[in-house]
């Protein structure tokens, strides 16, 4: 191979890494925070929750023109705060690969635990889940809503359960 398309080769493949880690840092959002103060702080952090503050405080650092702060959890993915406490099961969701259907518990407003029942049609697609269930469970815990990313392999499972999962929460609501 010449120098030129090593050249191209490393080029472009650097920019594919760039634009990844770009749309990874934040799944492509800027997620905002308006505080009671009215002051708004934006943060590229997938984990941070957008909306109202339940506690109505936040802290930020401004550096070279990016902010990044924390807000307190309380939110749901709709940007509202709860203080529902309560067990709510979603909707059934299915697809030809199989169905589930989501259990929420919350306290004040903050999810604590999330249960689900699954019925798959092969080995398969019961890998699949065991896989990327845990990780989306994790992911909902963390940001105190259904705004996680998908899972990679798992699309039709992801879409299944943060729907039933949504369908939960619109009920705590």
């Amino acid at each position: 191979m010449s120098t030129r398309s090593k050249t191209a080769a490393a080029l472009a493949s650097a920019g594919i890494l760039l634009v990844g880690w770009n749309v990874g840092t934040a799944n492509g959002k800027t997620v905002s925070s308006t505080t009671a103060a009215g002051t708004t702080t934006s943060t590229t952090s997938g984990t941070t929750s957008s909306g109202t503050t339940g506690s109505g405080t936040t802290s930020g650092t401004t550096s070279s023109g990016t902010t990044s702060g924390t807000t307190s959890s309380g939110t749901t993915s709709s940007g509202t705060t709860s203080t529902a406490t309560g067990t709510y099961t979603g909707t059934t969701k299915s697809d030809r690969w199989g169905t589930i259907t989501v259990t929420v518990t919350l306290v004040n407003g903050k999810i604590t635990d999330i249960t689900y029942k699954t019925t798959v049609g092969d080995n398969r697609s019961a890998q699949i889940e065991a896989r990327s269930i845990p990780v989306l469970k994790a992911a909902v815990l963390a940001a105190n809503s259904t705004d996680v990313s998908t899972v990679s392999g798992a699309t039709y499972t992801t879409k299944k359960y943060l729907s039933s999962l949504q369908s939960a929460l619109d009920q705590a609501a």
